[in-house]
């Protein structure tokens, strides 16, 4: 999973995909009982509004899609044509060739969803389905259809065929009982669509991948997030998570246990305790090896290398390290950076020591 952008259409269009695993979790009751956590972690009542945009409409209606529905139904083809003119509706235009290359199963399972869901919504631009946790997790449609699990199944077949779009997500929390994904900060966003989609699909033993979380994430954010990720699914067995980051934040939080650090450069693992509580400047040096502009922890190097080779007259072991390190940091530097100079002065010391 990669982390959103800023546009509320792109955390839309991920949350949709968690949309899917959290209804299905709903549909089988299955690990149920593990989702109430993550709501508590993220601050938030379990409590979830889906609110979907059926892409169809009855073709009679007023309001329907404005376009010859004769015309459109007879230059998709005969399949598109039979699937609408059987059911009695008007498909968005814009998916009929996703329909029509859909294996023969799957027309007869979008053929059979569409008959229950029809029977419920047809003439209704959008439909809300309410989710909350009350000693148990149970959902409405509209604020009726009380656990009605063969709707939800329509409903779930119909939004991973495309044929029904999530619009908006609204939760609650103590501050704000109605907050809607879309006006929702970045930060927050990112956070829910990234657990919420997560907590979609994950089960035991599974493997998890998530690409750039630091995206749109403030740095206090970032400094939470692993926090948060641990504590959310903290009771999944035998988890594995892989994240791929370029942040200096989410490294220093890393939990000391069960907790590594691959270099893909380098070609190397490190143990997370390395790198945890670090500052950034050092992430950046020691790992990323990006040390920027005037980089504070060569800084601290370079002066701690002259000032004892300036009390000892001497190189220690200590000191071997340091010129090495110090010499590796310089190539990484440009010539115009305040700080190559400061280690060129370092090392000139160490060799003069070193020939002394």
């Amino acid at each position: 999973m990669r982390g959103p952008g800023l546009t509320s259409s792109g955390s839309i269009s991920l949350i949709s995909s968690a949309a899917s695993g959290l209804l299905e979790k709903l549909k089988t009751r299955n690990s149920l009982d593990r989702l109430k956590p993550v709501f508590k972690v993220l601050g938030f009542e379990p409590n979830l509004d889906f609110v979907f945009k059926p892409m169809f409409k009855n073709p009679y209606h007023e309001e329907s899609y404005e376009y010859d529905y004769e015309k459109v139904v007879h230059d998709t083809g005969p399949v598109f044509y039979g699937l609408q003119e059987s059911l009695g509706i008007a498909i968005d235009p814009r998916l009929s060739n996703q329909i029509l290359n859909l294996p023969e199963y799957a027309m007869e399972e979008i053929r059979f969803a569409l008959s229950i869901y029809t029977d419920f919504f047809f003439d209704r631009p959008h439909f809300t389905l309410s989710v909350n946790y009350d000693y148990t997790w149970e959902y409405t449609f509209n604020r009726h259809h009380h656990n009605d699990r063969q709707l939800l199944s329509a409903v779930l077949l119909l939004l991973n065929y495309g044929l029904i779009k999530l619009m908006d997500l609204r939760l609650s929390k103590p501050s704000n009982p109605n907050l809607s994904l879309r006006r929702a900060s970045s930060g927050e966003q990112c956070m829910l669509v990234i657990m919420l989609g997560i907590a979609g699909h994950i089960s035991d033993y599974s493997k998890i991948f998530i690409d750039e979380p630091e995206i749109s994430l403030h740095p206090q954010w970032q400094e939470k997030f692993m926090s948060l990720l641990i504590d959310v699914f903290e009771s999944y067995e035998g988890c594995n998570f892989y994240i791929a980051t370029h942040s200096p934040q989410i490294l220093s939080k890393l939990s000391s246990k069960n907790c590594f650090i691959t270099s893909l450069t380098r070609k190397e693992i490190y143990n997370s305790s390395e790198f945890r509580e670090r500052s950034a400047d050092y992430q950046l040096a020691e790992i990323f090896d990006a040390p920027g502009s005037m980089n504070e922890y060569i800084v601290r190097i370079a002066f701690k290398l002259m000032s004892s080779l300036r009390a000892n007259e001497r190189l220690s072991n200590e000191n071997i390290l340091d010129i090495n390190k110090l010499s590796n940091f310089s190539k990484l530097l440009s010539e115009s950076d305040p700080l190559h100079q400061l280690i060129v002065s370092a090392l000139d010391m160490g060799e003069y020591y070193a020939a002394n």
